[in-house]
């Protein structure tokens, strides 16, 4: 018997048929994994589309009628597609953006440098490029391009809760919490055109680059991959929406706070590459836009390139442009209060959507499952920040950590210069509380300017849902739990358990807030504005008779 177990032990058959039958289920589970997370952006993409068609009826009205539903800003925006859509070649709509009489009264201005148009400009050549016009209308090409972005940005949550938790059913669950609470989560169904619906899904996607670069057991060529996308969405992110600096901002404190709860070497070595990664997004997005001041002057950049070198270049260009979103947030908090006669700021601070976040808010964010997973994982998020700076302080103080630190210094001073990033990125010691840390600071952030500002909410609620699904499934909460009622903890019990709670959770959610999305989706309306159409009608009437004149339209 003692010669069949030890041959049992010893043979490399059986441990390679193991082998095997453990890399199959990892790919099976992988590839349902995606499977489901391609499926969940593409429900949500139709969903929003449903839900603009049953609001407006937008396919039946008509053209006019179309461009009008794009109000105030959104239309304002839209307005610069049309234009480059319609010129009579590429060049010639470069040149009207670039010496723009038309925007602002009595002068010329150049719109790229003004306002945020890149994606209206490219996705105009793409469509002229293409030669789609007897395939789709421009319009069409328009929405439908920003409700597939907005899908790719779901998929971007459910990845980043994967990745976070470890279970693609946790990215499921973010995902039905994203949906099922559309009202609050997202306004795209009803504002297409804002910057926001262009500038958040890039951001959520750098957030899934940043959780790949910072969790444990990556590969090298992963992270260097995820530095690469990371500088791509950024870019992309501060090119589309003028608020985008102050995500970085955001992010920056939070990079900051991070060296200092875990301010060890390694951990400092591993924050630098995304400090310059943000740097060389504002300086490519002011470049673009053709030396903006608001961005070489922004908060972002001074916290990335230190306050001194920032301020000479405020001090050479002697900043005025776009000076209202600083006054803006210095009212917001509650200074500058002789600005009143400030036309920008105070055309802000009368929206609602700049004002205080509401208390229903809150109770919608309660009754929809978001709230109470929120605040048990950050719960479990701040108790794995508080373990992180023991232990940062433990290794620090730590004789042993000290001759290890030592002993690693003097390897690497007998290697090769050229192998410090690859040194550094491929290190796998630190735990996975260092990408919880980040997750949980910026979250904080994020309520702070949501609550300051409720447009800021739909930035927030979907970080919400990442941080809520990853709570109830976080392994190490459960295994500190069971330990408590077992007496040996399995990782059979650990799985089992976060995934019953899970699938619970997600039957509850779906069974609570169905019934009125489907509701919302039966409910059939139709856009229905008739003075506002003859109004953009006789518009069109007197310039083409003389177009030199000029309109003073209220806002709508």
């Amino acid at each position: 018997d003692l010669m069949t177990m030890a041959g049992k032990k010893s043979n490399p058959k059986l441990r390679s048929e193991k082998k095997h039958d453990g890399r199959w289920y990892v790919a099976i589970n992988i590839v349902l994994g995606l499977i489901i997370c391609i499926s969940c952006g593409n429900r949500f993409r139709s969903i929003i589309k449903e839900i603009h068609e049953a609001n407006l009826w937008f396919s039946n009205i008509k053209e006019v009628e179309r461009e009008i539903s794009f109000r105030t800003e959104a239309g304002f925006y839209y307005s610069f597609y049309k234009d480059m859509v319609s010129a009579p070649s590429w060049k010639e709509g470069i040149q009207q953006l670039l010496y723009d009489n038309k925007t602002e009264h009595l002068r010329q201005i150049n719109a790229f440098y003004r306002f945020n148009i890149y994606q209206e400009v490219l996705l105009a050549s793409f469509y002229r490029l293409l030669n789609l016009k007897n395939l789709i209308q421009p319009i069409y090409f328009y929405i439908d391009f920003i409700f597939t972005l907005n899908g790719v940005y779901l998929s971007s949550l459910y990845l980043t809760t994967w990745i976070l938790s470890g279970s693609w059913l946790a990215g499921l669950l973010s995902s039905c919490l994203y949906i099922l609470n559309w009202e609050d989560t997202t306004r795209v169904y009803f504002a297409i055109p804002l910057r926001e619906h262009f500038s958040i899904p890039f951001f959520y996607l750098q957030l899934l680059t940043i959780t790949i670069y910072l969790k444990v057991s990556t590969k090298l060529w992963i992270k260097k991959l995820s530095l690469a996308l990371q500088l791509c969405f950024t870019f992309f992110s501060v090119l589309t929406w003028q608020f985008a600096q102050f995500n970085l901002l955001l992010q920056g404190i939070t990079l900051l706070t991070i060296s200092t709860i875990q301010g060890n070497a390694r951990v400092i070595r591993k924050i630098k590459p995304m400090f310059q990664i943000q740097v060389v997004s504002i300086i490519l997005v002011a470049s673009l836009q053709f030396f903006n001041e608001m961005l070489l002057g922004s908060m972002a950049l001074s916290l990335a390139l230190s306050y001194l070198i920032v301020h000479g270049i405020r001090m050479i260009f002697k900043l005025d442009a776009d000076q209202h979103i600083f006054k803006f947030v210095w009212r917001k908090l509650g200074y500058g209060l002789t600005m009143t006669r400030d036309f920008d700021t105070n055309l802000y601070l009368c929206e609602n959507t700049f004002q205080m976040l509401p208390k229903e808010i809150i109770e919608k964010l309660t009754k929809g499952f978001i709230l109470p997973c929120y605040i048990f994982a950050m719960i479990v998020a701040l108790l794995t920040l508080v373990k992180a700076f023991i232990n940062s302080i433990r290794q620090s103080l730590s004789p042993a950590h000290q001759d290890i630190k030592n002993t690693k210094v003097a390897r690497n001073q007998k290697t090769s210069k050229t192998v410090n990033m690859d040194s550094y990125l491929s290190n796998d010691e630190e735990d996975d509380s260092l990408v919880i840390t980040y997750h949980a600071i910026l979250s904080i952030l994020l309520a702070v300017l949501a609550i300051s500002t409720n447009r800021f909410r739909y930035l927030w609620i979907p970080h919400m849902c990442i941080l809520g699904a990853w709570g109830i499934c976080e392994s190490n909460w459960w295994n500190w739990i069971l330990s408590y009622t077992l007496k040996e903890v399995k990782r059979l019990n650990v799985l089992l358990c976060r995934h019953i709670i899970l699938a619970v959770v997600l039957a509850l959610l779906i069974k609570s807030n169905v019934p009125q999305l489907n509701k919302e989706l039966e409910n059939l309306r139709e856009f229905y504005d008739p003075e506002t159409v003859d109004l953009m009608n006789w518009i069109k009437y007197v310039n083409n008779l003389a177009n030199t004149g000029f309109h003073l339209i209220s806002l709508q």
